[in-house]
Formats: structure tokens, sequence, C-alpha cells
């Protein structure tokens, strides 16, 4: 892994050089100028409203923090070069620079640049009073004089911002914090895409953004570039969103029925249809190049095992990923995290401590392939990137307590009034169980209260039997309290002595002469 790679791109170089031309060339002809209309004594007063912080807040619009410091670092020893100023001035067009890149970086719309100034001319204004006071500025008008002449800077700087970074976006296709921003709002028609055709994609694809934003801010990358880079990483799916697993929802897997050179063919193909949806919703050329990394030249190693299974002679050439491996930081963790929150999935107890040996295992084997060589990526960024992919994780798979069932407690439906008086109707009965019925059939065709004669016979044993005594005067039995009830049925229907209990089944025969 080539650490000390310095991984500026031609258009990066031409950038860079003709920010310093140009604000070298404008520094000289601003000290001639002022030369000529102002005194001599003068000079290192008005020279305090070259605007050296637009220049370094346009690179902060493109670059990272690294890189955007060290361009204000050299366009304010240039324009001290061609002020002829000393260190004092150095010290204020620094700090200025760096003071407007604190602000652009922080800035969420156009809008908040614009409001920007204000900070920018009160710290402008603080670090004036500073460098003034080394170089021996002294007296109530001279402070007074450069309070306005720096007031002016802050507002030179803004409008320097606004005027060419749209410039800069045409001619260079450089993906400007402000672009950027505007890519992140959900209304983008990528997105809504992803949204509503590929939902399992699209959470994939947030989750991913949130690690690598933490990611970046660990290591010092773009973590904005790199957080609009994973929302898009994955739009090539758009293509064919039924034959990835997360889009399936437990149905039917597609590949079933394919050949695996068939299957890797169309998983390979999502690279390049993503690239090419980039491109025609002009993206620009950063995420483009993230798309196109993000597998690096990994080898699909489902699908070329499942080729070998079958008895296939695979070439890997057919199973790997076109390429190329990650050119940058931000690429280079943008892979990391694709493949570590893809594969966390399989974790079936996903505990804080299987999450983070799972998070290093992944990230070795992606190392050990030789997939981050081409990156900026040092082994203490790996580190920190494991800790905050842990971090992110665990967050995601966090445990949930049992929530009490509150209902167990409620008593059943028939305890209800309602039912109860419902079942309280004598026309409404209830379904009965079968010895319950049989019994009510018996007594039906027995001697009942009231009656006049005896019950006919009724079966082989009731024709043998002796002719009945005449039936006891009737007794009126009180009521129920609860009428129509099975118990009310197969109650005695006539008084006399007590009977013996028969513990048993309920009895079919008929009882004999009564008393």
């Amino acid at each position: 892994m080539q650490s000390q790679k310095c991984n500026l791109r031609k258009k990066d170089f031409l950038f860079i050089s003709l920010l310093l031309f140009v604000f070298g060339i404008a520094a000289k002809g601003t000290y001639m100028l002022v030369g000529k209309v102002v005194q001599p004594q003068d000079i290192a007063l008005v020279i305090h409203f070259f605007p050296v912080a637009g220049a370094a807040g346009l690179c902060a619009l493109i670059f990272a923090a690294r890189r955007y410091c060290v361009v204000g670092l050299l366009i304010s020893l240039f324009a001290c070069v061609m002020l002829k100023a000393d260190l004092p001035l150095f010290l204020f067009f620094f700090l200025s620079a760096m003071l407007n890149t604190w602000l652009v970086i922080r800035a969420q719309s156009r809008q908040d640049v614009v409001i920007g100034i204000i900070p920018l001319a009160l710290g402008q204004i603080i670090i004036a009073l500073g460098s003034g006071w080394l170089e021996g500025f002294r007296g109530g008008n001279t402070f007074l004089w450069l309070f306005g002449i720096v007031s002016l800077n802050a507002f030179i700087s803004i409008a320097i911002l606004f005027a060419i970074s749209p410039i800069i976006e045409m001619a260079f296709r450089y993906t400007t914090r402000f672009r950027l921003m505007e890519l992140m709002n959900l209304e983008q028609p990528l997105l809504q895409d992803l949204m509503v055709a590929i939902p399992g994609t699209y959470h994939h694809s947030l989750v991913v953004s949130n690690m690598v934003e933490a990611g970046a801010k660990a290591v010092g990358a773009n973590s904005l570039l790199c957080k609009v880079a994973a929302l898009y990483h994955d739009i090539g799916k758009l293509a064919y969103p039924d034959y990835y697993i997360e889009n399936q929802f437990n149905g039917p897997n597609r590949h079933d029925k394919l050949a695996p050179a068939m299957s890797a063919l169309i998983l390979l193909s999502h690279v390049k249809k993503g690239t090419e949806l980039a491109a025609q919703h002009h993206l620009g050329d950063e995420i483009e190049d993230i798309i196109r990394q993000h597998h690096g030249t990994g080898l699909i190693k489902f699908f070329y095992a499942k080729a070998k299974e079958l008895g296939e002679n695979p070439r890997i050439e057919d199973y790997c990923y076109p390429g190329p491996r990650p050119q940058t930081r931000e690429a280079a963790i943008v892979m990391l995290a694709d493949a570590v929150e893809a594969s966390s999935r399989t974790l079936t107890d996903p505990t804080p401590a299987r999450i983070k040996t799972h998070i290093d295992t992944i990230m070795k084997g992606i190392f050990s392939e030789g997939q981050l060589d081409e990156s900026e990526l040092t082994f203490k960024d790996l580190h920190k990137l494991s800790e905050s992919f842990a971090r992110i994780l665990t967050g995601l798979f966090h445990q949930r307590i049992a929530y009490p069932d509150l209902n167990k407690d409620k008593k059943p439906a028939s305890d209800k009034p309602e039912q109860a008086k419902v079942q309280a109707k004598p026309e409404e009965k209830t379904e009965q169980r079968p010895d319950v019925k049989r019994t009510v059939a018996y007594a039906a065709s027995s001697v009942m209260p009231g009656s006049s004669g005896a019950a006919a016979p009724n079966g082989p044993e009731q024709q043998g039997a002796a002719p009945a005594a005449p039936a006891a005067p009737h007794t009126p039995v009180p009521p129920s309290a609860n009428p129509g009830s099975p118990i009310d049925l197969v109650s005695p229907v006539v008084p006399g002595p007590p009977k013996p209990v028969n513990k048993g089944p309920l009895s079919m025969k008929p009882v004999g002469k009564r008393p």
C-alpha cells in the first residue's frame, strides 16, 4: 500500500497551478496599482484587502482538508512574495484563508455561505488587530482604515467564491460542495428510483453512507464526497433489481435457474450501468470514478465456487470486476464500507465483539488481495476506519427488551355482561354436549310434572315393566337462577327421597317405579 503516494489527477494539477498563477499575477498587479495611488508608507495597510481567503475557499469547495490547507499556505506565500510583504501580512492571509475554509465546509447551502460574510469579517478584523500590532500600526485612524479594508476583503472573498465556482464546475467538471449538497437531496430522480424500485439496495446505501461519513471524518478524507458517492454507488442495480438478494424479500432466487457465468455477468454489469447513469445525470467525475472503483478487481467468489462445484472449468477473469482498484482514499473507504455492511447481514448473533471481529476479517481480506495498493490509506487509517465502522454497525444492530403483554390479564369474552344477557334468552339456546342432548331426550319421554298418565313403552326394558303408579301431586319447583342452562334440563323433575349419586357417565336407562 503506497501511503506516500501523491494522488493528484492531471486536472487537479492544472487547477492548482492555474489558481496560483492567477492570484500571483493579481497580487503583483495590485502592488503596482496601489503603489501609484497611495503613499509608500500606506501600502502595507492597503494591501490587506487582497482576497487570499476567497482562493482558499474555492479549494475547500473541491478538495479535502489536507489539500486545501496546503493550497491556502502556498497562495498566502505567493501573495506575500508578490506584494513584498513581511511575516505579519503572511499570518493575516493564511489565518484568514483557514477561517474562510472552515466556514465553507460547515455551510449546508449557498445561503449559509452568504451569511458567513459576517463571521468572516469579524474574524479577519481580530486577525488584523494582531497583525497590525506586529506591523507597528499606531493611532485610531489607522485602525479604522484597517477595519474598513478588512471588511472589503471579506466581501470580495465571498464574491469570488460565488462568481468562479460555477465556472470551475463546468470547465474542470469538478463536483463542488454546493453540487454535492444538491445531490444529497432525497428528491433527486435517481434516489427516488432507488427508494421505489429497489428499497433493499436503497437501505443498504443509506447505511453505507453513514459508515463512510464517520470513517472519512476519522481519517481526514472528504466526508461529503464519500457520503454522496455511497448513496449512488449501487444505482446500476436499477437495471436488474430482482437479481440482487437484498431486493428479493425471501422470494424465489432467479439465479437458481441461471448458469453461474450468466449470474456473474449480471452482477458485473451493475458497475458499468451505474457509471453510465452517473454520466447521464451529471453526477460528476469524482462520483463516477468511485462507482467504477468501489469493487476494484475483486472476485465474485460465490458464483466462481458454484461453477467449480458443477464441474465446470471457469476462468477467474470472467468472475472478476473490471476495476480499476480504488485510486483515492474516498473510493477505498466506500469499497471497505460496502463490503463490511453487506457481509454483516450474515451474522446470526451480532454482538459488539463479533461485529468488530467480522469487520477486521473483511478489511484484512481486502487488503491481502491488494485492492488498497493504489490508494492513500495507511495502516493507521485502516484502524480508525475499523473503529468507526464498528460503532455505526453496533448501533444498527442494537438490542431491545421485550415489551409486556398488557392484554393477558383481561377477562374472557364470555364474562362480559352483554354476552351473558344473550345467553339468558330462552329462545337462543346454546349448543349442548352430546350426553346432555341424550338426557334431555329421555326426560321428554318420561313422566313430566303435571302429566295425566305414565310414559309409553319406549324400548325393550319398558315393554315388560309393570303399570306405573298414579303420579304424585305436582309440587311447583322454584325457578332456577339461570333458566335455560343445561343444568336445569337434567335436574329431577319430581321431588322424592334422595337417590344414590351415580358418579359415572349419565345413564340412559329409564327410572323405575317411584314410591
